[in-house]
């Protein structure tokens, strides 16, 4: 039977070989950049500073610590601190103490600022040392007495003080108390972290498996501070990560997991497994911790702490101690998350990932808010932004790069809008009713801070829904136009029965937005009529009674996507190379949605076609080779400019969302920065309100 010819009105034009191209050029970086963390230094013969640092650097012996210190003039420590940043965070601090003792304190030399800026430098130490190694240089609770030099101790817990206004540029920090206790010991905190568990963990082999996040913050937390935190971890699930591992023993591994987190149900307690493109979630029922598997496997714990967005959940506990970055030991100290343009642009296959509006605001009213270090304010006013860059084709000129100024204005504006905006006072607004994401500029960022700080005083009823959080299936859809249907609750009204059918709605969701978006009949051309043809085939969201089952291919994620046939035959090599690499089972990873309408093969190398992307149980981890990740990556991106069937310049809009991963220079952080804060934000109507 002939078959018909493929469809030829709808031209890729060269993206096939972009999106080639853009994934050789990713694992080539990705190859350089973990060749040179192998290489060493230099040889030379070394300076006594270089040797005072290595000696600092190599042990953690108090006794040595003592000894280097003894021997190491005064003037040497207050003239070259700044520039080790090899050294651990809690050694430097205790070599603080004995350089400026009480009564004089971190003088000219070493000012907050100063050590803020140290401890970035030294996050950029640490991503370059050996994984093996990887407890050097983390924080861990037998330092508190040098990281934390003015606490103090008590039976039941550890009280740390908070310095006052600190340089720089503070953003949601109203909530900030002015101290926090946590636990004293770790033994209380192992205590602690079995009844915030509800002892779901019992007897589980800690071997690979690494605990971190927002749970090990609400564990380290103690009730004797001056927030009661219970109430902010209620609902919060327990993230698990893996390190270390093959994705045949990762698969091992987390039913070793389902089958302890079964084991301590109570009686009779069935159990449900979730797996979407990122996660796989066990579910029992509310309040019963659920336990979230991230689908990434990371070379040791402390990859997993560089990979955080936000400083204060760069913590983790591997069953017998808490470890965390300097920098989430210092917003401990400090109430803040120090900015940078990670927060931003950052990704979860960099070396540290974005954040989310929802992830920022709600550790804001946990209590640790924004700090812009005054190197980025004193930036601005060097700065010469692009306007064409920072603009991307507005005609009005970028706004001043003054931060007080355009957040002043901006609160303004807010007072202006909510006044129009609630015509009765009982009325709460919900921040979506702001166009636009939240983080694309300072000042879209700053409509929603002011948004926050109304509803702080008291002034205003704010709906607590500032962006994407829990249960968003997908982190690559965009995250400013995310359909609320994506959610479903984790409270005292969830239900089994319940998420289940919200599961199958959802996954029919996407095929019913691409029927309701083709004005073009783009996909009858690729033999899908009333959307029957793929819906069952369409899998973003899966569930299973028990994890065996859920890993089982007929579980197995699959996602519909249009892109050249050309490109699918490219990728579909490239993976079965990894997997066999890998010693892995091959599996297709791109197959014809519609097998009647099957052009793989067919000569015109742009010809598009609708193919279903299936991720097995092997390859849906990430880090086990970068060119199934850097293809997945791709993949996500022909899936996100098809998102709407009825927008056009589909190549020239492939082509913005692949140069989003394009790595820049550190010197351009400052560049970027700048052209972030004189972005101007959309107009926006009368916000729509929520009862």
């Amino acid at each position: 039977m002939d078959q018909d010819p493929p469809p030829n009105d709808h031209k890729w034009d060269g993206s096939s070989r972009l999106a080639q191209e853009t994934i050789e050029r990713h694992v080539e970086a990705y190859e350089r950049q973990r060749a040179g963390r192998l290489v060493g230094a230099a040889d030379a013969v070394p300076r006594l500073v270089d040797l005072i640092a290595h000696r600092l650097a190599a042990t953690t012996d108090a006794q040595a610590i003592e000894d280097t210190l003894n021997a190491t003039p005064a003037v040497i420590l207050q003239n070259n601190l700044s520039g080790w940043h090899g050294i651990p965070y809690s050694i430097l601090r205790h070599v603080l103490r004995r350089t400026f003792p009480p009564g004089v304190k971190e003088g000219v030399e070493w000012s907050q600022t100063t050590l803020d800026e140290w401890i970035i430098s030294n996050e950029k130490w640490l991503r370059n040392t050996d994984a093996s190694q990887w407890q050097h240089g983390l924080v861990s609770l037998n330092d508190v007495e040098h990281i934390f030099p003015g606490s103090m101790s008590t039976p039941t817990s550890r009280i740390i003080p908070r310095p006052g206004k600190l340089p720089g540029f503070e953003l949601l920090c109203e909530a900030r108390p002015l101290q926090i206790g946590i636990q004293p010991s770790t033994t209380a905190f192992k205590r602690n972290f079995y009844r915030m568990s509800n002892g779901l963990l019992q007897n589980l082999d800690w071997s690979n498996v690494f605990v971190a996040g927002g749970i090990v913050l609400g564990t380290l937390m103690s009730k004797n501070g001056t927030q009661n935190q219970t109430d902010y971890w209620a609902s919060s699930d327990m993230d698990i990560y893996l390190y270390g591992l093959s994705p045949q023993e990762a698969n091992k591994k987390i039913q070793h997991v389902f089958d302890v987190f079964s084991a301590n149900l109570p009686p009779g307690t069935r159990t449900f497994a979730v797996r979407n493109i990122k996660t796989i979630t066990f579910y029992a029922k509310y309040p019963l911790r659920r336990i979230q598997i991230v689908l990434k496997l990371a070379r040791s714990p402390r990859d997993v702490l560089l990979n955080f967005d936000l400083d204060i959940c760069a913590m983790g506990w591997d069953g017998s101690n808490v470890w965390m970055l300097p920098r989430a030991a210092r917003a401990l100290e400090t109430g803040c998350n120090v900015f940078t343009m990670n927060l931003i642009h950052g990704h979860h296959l960099s070396e540290r990932r974005a954040s989310q509006p929802q992830r920022i605001f709600k550790y804001a009213s946990r209590g640790y808010g924004l700090r812009i270090l005054p190197s980025y304010v004193s930036s601005l006013e060097r700065a010469v932004v692009d306007t064409s860059a920072a603009l991307a084709g507005d005609d009005n000129p970028p706004l001043p790069l003054d931060l007080s100024l355009v957040a002043n204005e901006t609160r303004l504006w807010i007072q202006d809008w909510t006044a129009r905006s609630r015509p009765f006072p009982t009325l709460v607004l919900s921040p979506r009713a702001l166009p636009g994401y939240s983080l694309s500029a300072f000042s879209m960022f700053m409509r929603h801070v002011a948004l926050w700080e109304t509803r702080q005083r008291g002034e205003l009823a704010v709906k607590d829904d500032w962006g994407p959080g829990v249960f968003t299936y997908e982190e690559e859809t965009d995250q400013a136009h995310r359909p609320p249907e994506a959610e479903y609750a984790w409270n005292a009204r969830f239900t089994l029965q319940g998420f289940r059918a919200h599961i199958t709605a959802f996954n029919m969701s996407e095929v019913h937005s691409w029927l309701d978006s083709d004005w073009n009949h783009r996909l009858q051309r690729h033999g899908v009529i009333s959307g029957n043809e793929i819906c069952d085939a369409v899998q973003h969201v899966v569930g299973a009674p028990t994890l065996e089952l859920l890993l089982h291919s007929e579980f197995d994620v699959t996602l519909p996507v249009l892109l050249p046939c050309d490109f699918a035959v490219y990728a579909n090599d490239l993976v079965s190379q990894a997997q066999a690499s890998a010693g892995l089972k091959e599996i297709k990873l791109l197959e014809p949605a519609v097998p009647s309408h099957n052009y793989l093969g067919v000569p015109g190398k742009e010809e598009e076609g609708l193919f279903m992307w299936r991720i097995g149980s092997e390859i849906m981890w990430p880090q086990f080779d970068r060119r199934v990740d850097e293809v997945f990556e791709v993949l996500s991106a022909f899936r996100r400019v098809n998102a709407d069937l009825r927008k056009g310049l589909q190549v020239q809009r492939l082509t913005a969302e692949l140069s989003k991963r394009e790595s820049r220079g550190e010197e351009t952080e400052f560049e970027v920065f700048a052209r972030w804060v004189g972005k101007r934000p959309p107009t926006v109507a009368t916000a729509r309100h929520h009862r």
